[in-house]
């Protein structure tokens, strides 16, 4: 890295991150085999890429450094950074949509890591959320593993609700239906014995009325 790209790193910590204008990468992960080629996104909002140039950093994976990659100037011309092969990237981009691309072609592991767009404006670095590059040498055939919690065996809660309903339906409807038999035979009785006193009031009154 040459002393102007480290006065650019070194300015970008300084000066943070411009508010007014944003850079937004896609996708934020990418997987890609080994030889294969990619494409990184990163599109401006708020910034006339036509009147921009951009740089493209690498953070390679357990690193903190930043690497520089390449610079494009408005009219693409491109410079690359130590360790870079031009035959191997590609940077364009499309002034109808904003966005900035960089194409990476025979992939390799050595290619893992965080990629990054920058881009000046109004006398400040603005840069990217970044995007993760994995290069494999087959696709995994199966989702990763994930620790499952053991299944419970005790009732579910809507189990635990039903099953007191059942168990306790029966005695609470005979419970409600002995109570019912009750009271009718309660009523019945009361009905006959009145039924009974009242006749035995008015049997006494005609003897009563006779011996007089």
């Amino acid at each position: 890295m040459n002393n102007f790209h480290i006065l650019c790193y070194v300015l970008w910590w300084i000066a943070g991150v411009n508010t007014s204008v944003t850079l937004v990468q896609t996708p934020g992960f990418v997987m890609e085999l080994v030889n294969k080629t990619t494409q990184l996104l990163c599109s401006t909002k708020n910034a006339q890429i036509e009147q921009q140039g951009i740089y493209w950093y690498r953070r390679p994976e357990g690193s903190q450094e930043l690497q520089f990659i390449a610079h494009a100037t408005v009219l693409n011309k491109l410079t690359f950074g130590e360790g870079f092969v031009k035959d191997r990237i590609v940077i364009s981009k499309d002034n109808f949509r904003g966005i900035y691309t960089l194409k990476i072609s025979e992939l390799q592991p050595s290619d893992n890591g965080t990629y990054y767009c920058v881009i000046t404006h109004s006398a400040m670095l603005v840069m990217g959320n970044g995007t993760d590059l994995l290069v494999v040498n087959e696709f995994p055939t199966s989702p990763p593993t994930t620790t499952q919690k053991p299944k419970c065996r005790c009732p579910t809660q809507s189990q635990t609700i039903r099953r007191p309903s059942k168990e306790k339906g029966l005695p609470c409807s005979s419970m409600i239906l002995c109570i019912l038999l009750g009271s009718i035979a309660v009523l019945a009785v009361l009905e006959v014995a009145v039924i009974i006193c009242f006749k035995n009031i008015r049997r006494p009154y005609p003897h009563y009325f006779l011996k007089q």
